[in-house]
């Protein structure tokens, strides 16, 4: 793994503002196919995404499981 562990920290923690994407092609791509994306994984896999929006979610296993 690799990256700038501190700025992810700071941004994580509101201690240093979010990089602005709003001119990123690909990042504005995967907004309005978002909903597409689900459709298709949807019906190509045979299950259902359920809690759309939610970011709340804890798989019930510990780590290191």
């Amino acid at each position: 793994m690799s990256g700038d562990w501190l700025a992810l920290w700071e941004e994580k923690t509101g201690r240093r503002q979010p990089e602005d994407l709003s001119a990123v092609l690909q990042v504005q791509l995967d907004i309005v196919s978002e909903e597409l994306n689900r459709v298709w994984f949807e019906r190509t896999s045979g299950h259902e995404v359920a809690r759309l929006g939610s970011t709340d979610l804890v798989h019930p296993a510990p780590i290191g499981d």
